[in-house]
């Protein structure tokens, strides 16, 4: 009797190889399995990422992005906003300033042609904002929003230098309506 001595089971060499053939293949499975899954969270993730874009920008802004406006007329365009989007305190105020290269009536004509194709109508001046400043002013309403806008002669650095072409500023607050 072998006492103490464990009896150790040998494998024969084609178990051995039959057992790595398993391993290997249960391992290369996992690894596509792995690779299918990252694959579809890619697929899936664009157009959630796509969605959520379209969900987060100002509705306000995009407004402005949809007009047709030629490349002189709409320049160097700044935005900025202040103000809740939701209403909570003060309503959102959003202001887009844009650089024209012509001169006031031009730049006005082509603003006015834009904004009415998407449906903004002029509203009469009884129903806007006073304004004493130089240059031509007018408002628009689409759904609840208003939209007054400015075209004056072009800021100058220099007070004495006359500057060829025109400033445009477009603010869009909520309609009194919607506040």
């Amino acid at each position: 009797m072998n006492r103490g001595h464990r009896r150790e089971r040998r494998q024969r060499p084609g178990q051995v190889r039959a057992q790595l053939v398993t391993e290997f293949t249960r391992i290369r499975r996992l690894k596509l399995a792995t690779f299918g899954v990252v694959a579809a969270a890619v697929v899936a993730a664009v157009p959630v990422a796509l969605r959520l874009d379209d969900v987060t920008r100002d509705p306000a802004f995009v407004a402005l992005d949809e007009l047709a406006l030629p490349h002189w007329a709409s320049a160097k365009p700044r935005d900025a906003a202040a103000g809740s989007r939701w209403c909570v305190g003060r309503c959102r105020v959003r202001e887009r300033v844009w650089q024209s290269k012509r001169g006031v009536d031009d730049t006005v004509k082509v603003y006015a042609g834009a904004l009415s194709t998407e449906h903004w109508h002029r509203l009469d001046s009884g129903r806007c904002p006073t304004r004493t400043q130089l240059g031509q002013y007018r408002c628009y309403h689409r759904d609840e929003y208003a939209l007054d806008l400015w075209v004056r002669p072009a800021e100058c650095p220099d007070v004495k230098q006359l500057c060829p072409g025109s400033t445009v500023s477009a603010v869009i607050r909520p309609t009194p309506e919607a506040e």
